[in-house]
């Protein structure tokens, strides 16, 4: 039993799903932008579609995470090798173009936004605020997977008691009319297949989200592990976009016009602490998608470059290549966060469905399947040999 608990600790459970939550809980979250876009400004069905993306994405996560443990691949190059397989020449070079495309999107809101929230609570310098949120960035993600996984589990607890608080105290005000908006015309102004089309451009695009989970997940050596890891992490995502969803539905169709609209939502109800557990919220949700992606981005570069470079401080490497990317990510801002969502995250949400869900869904499956099968006793093998590293650690 001892045994058992070392091998697969509940904190390392709980610190890869928080790394999963603090990627997906980036700018477009925090501010409602992306939300508003894929699921709530389609009404009624907003009310349930926002839990049918992440069963999609769960299920996925849960083959990818299970494929990395079962061919030891934790990088998202090496991964999609084994995924795409035997077509991997043509399909893998694909994929990179587009990771590095939709991450850069995905990061260029957050390193912006971080700036002005310094800019607004504090006063400081928008440029001296980029540099900033870009070291804080550079910090967290250079010194490896243990250190992302702390940050990403204290990021993402303040985003989910910030996310309560605004939810409870906005579906206590009187301009919460949740209910008269669902009975009215104006929630009802779409198709149910043009609501699932958005929700799954949605699912789309967490796909490119990924390879920070994967850089983090080596210690889920055991599918009871990743299958609890990929549960708590879908419970923590659920919950936290489906109480901004509600949150914003229920200040429809006002809010849908606001460039910020749970910030605006902040704004109605006018009251401080709405207002600084909505500030805490965003900043941390910069904070840690920034992290997450760029470490996962940069963990496949620093093994490519160490590789032919073997005395090469990886560090080193890692701050180097992590300059390059915020750099690309900040210049990639100056198009506006609702031009990045509402076009760049929607095409890149529809390739992804091609790209990474149905491969995964299907191709990584039938992999995993075959793997177990073939392999009847490999996790067996895994915890005996990580037993035997614990004893050989110094007590």
């Amino acid at each position: 039993m001892n045994s058992k608990k070392q091998i697969v600790p509940i904190g390392l459970l709980f610190s890869v799903a928080a790394t999963w939550f603090g990627i997906h809980a980036g700018g477009g979250f925090a501010s409602g932008a992306q939300t508003m876009s894929f699921i709530v400004r389609w009404g009624r069905y907003g009310t349930w579609t926002f839990a049918v993306t992440f069963v999609f994405i769960a299920l996925v996560y849960r083959e990818l995470v299970l494929l990395g443990r079962n061919y030891q691949v934790y990088n998202f190059r090496q991964m999609v090798d084994v995924l795409y397989h035997p077509y991997n020449k043509v399909m893998s070079p694909l994929y990179e173009i587009c990771y590095n495309m939709a991450n850069i999107l995905a990061i260029a809101s957050c390193v912006a936004g971080g700036a002005t929230v310094l800019q607004n609570l504090f006063g400081l310098n928008y440029t001296a605020g980029i540099i900033l949120i870009g070291a804080l960035i550079l910090v967290l993600c250079i010194f490896g997977a243990g250190l992302v996984r702390k940050a990403s589990t204290v990021f993402s607890i303040l985003i989910i008691l910030s996310v309560l608080i605004i939810s409870f105290t906005a579906f206590g005000s009187s301009g919460f009319h949740l209910g008269a908006y669902l009975a009215s015309d104006a929630s009802n102004t779409t198709t149910l297949g043009n609501a699932l089309y958005r929700a799954f451009c949605y699912t789309g695009f967490q796909m490119w989200c990924f390879a920070g989970v994967l850089g983090v997940s080596q210690g889920l050596i055991t599918k009871k592990s990743i299958n609890a890891s990929m549960a708590i992490g879908f419970i923590i995502n659920i919950l936290g976009l489906g109480l901004t969803c509600y949150v914003m539905l229920g200040f429809m169709p006002q809010a849908q016009s606001a460039t910020l609209p749970l910030y605006y939502v902040c704004e109605t109800l006018n009251q401080r602490i709405v207002l600084i557990a909505y500030t805490t919220c965003l900043f941390c949700a910069y904070i840690s998608t920034g992290v997450g992606v760029i470490y996962g981005m940069v963990l496949r570069y620093t093994e490519l470059f160490t590789r032919n470079k073997p005395q090469a401080n990886k560090t080193a490497v890692n701050a180097a290549l992590g300059a390059v990317y915020i750099i690309a990510c900040v210049l990639c801002s100056t198009f506006g966060l609702t031009p990045i969502i509402n076009i760049g995250f929607n095409y890149m949400g529809v390739v992804g469905l091609f790209v990474v869900t149905l491969p995964a869904l299907i191709a990584g499956h039938i992999k995993n399947k075959r793997f177990e099968e073939a392999h009847p006793d490999y996790e067996k093998e895994l915890v005996a040999k990580s037993e035997q590293e614990e004893k050989k650690e110094p007590a």
